[in-house]
């Protein structure tokens, strides 16, 4: 029974250390994957803040030549573009979300005499796309993050404990196992 026993044990302590190699691998990939995606939020944030400031400066230009109730009337022709939908992927078994967008060009009567104006319009778009690349980032820095967090504790489990403790018990079952063995060679050798 404790051959049998050890046998199993070995299996158990076989598969962890497997089951070990492989989270700690995945783990990895789920690390560099998040370091990535916070290079490109990085980007993505000096971007927009370039684009923001960008807007800002021709909206001023534009304010101050045409005068804001000109903006208005010129603008309020202007429609809501809800063209994009919600995509799923999968990195490494974590489900994220990709959007999927068409920039549309945005054509309004009697903007293109208007450079500044047109230029800050044109450049809100860009502004949208950027956000909208944001948020995928940003959605998928958190979960990634969260099934990092939880793939570290497994490997932690498999490397401080379960690995420890097979090891500590086929080690003890060997030496029962040798023991008895000793035992009835003595006790066959006397008779």
């Amino acid at each position: 029974m404790s051959k049998e026993k050890l046998i199993q044990t070995n299996k158990v302590l076989k598969l962890s250390i497997q089951g070990y190699e492989l989270l700690d691998k995945k783990a990895f990939i789920l690390k560099k994957e998040i370091d990535d995606l916070k290079d490109r939020r990085l980007k993505t944030k000096e971007s927009i803040n370039d684009l923001l400031k960008t807007i800002s400066e021709d909206f001023v230009l534009s304010s101050i030549n045409m005068g804001l109730n000109n903006i208005k009337t010129l603008t309020k022709d202007i429609e809501v573009d809800n063209s994009f939908e919600m995509l799923k992927t999968s990195i490494m078994g974590i489900e994220v979300n990709i959007v999927k967008w068409q920039k549309q060009d945005t054509v309004i009567k009697g903007l293109y005499n208007h450079e500044n104006l047109y230029k800050t319009v044109s450049n809100m778009e860009d502004l949208k796309e950027l956000l909208i690349l944001l948020a995928m980032l940003e959605d998928s820095i958190k979960k990634l993050g969260t099934a990092f967090r939880k793939t570290r504790v497994r490997v932690n489990a498999l490397k401080n404990i379960v690995i420890p403790r097979n090891e500590k018990l086929a080690k003890s079952l060997k030496e029962r196992i040798e023991e008895q063995d000793k035992e009835r060679y003595f006790y066959f050798g006397v008779i």
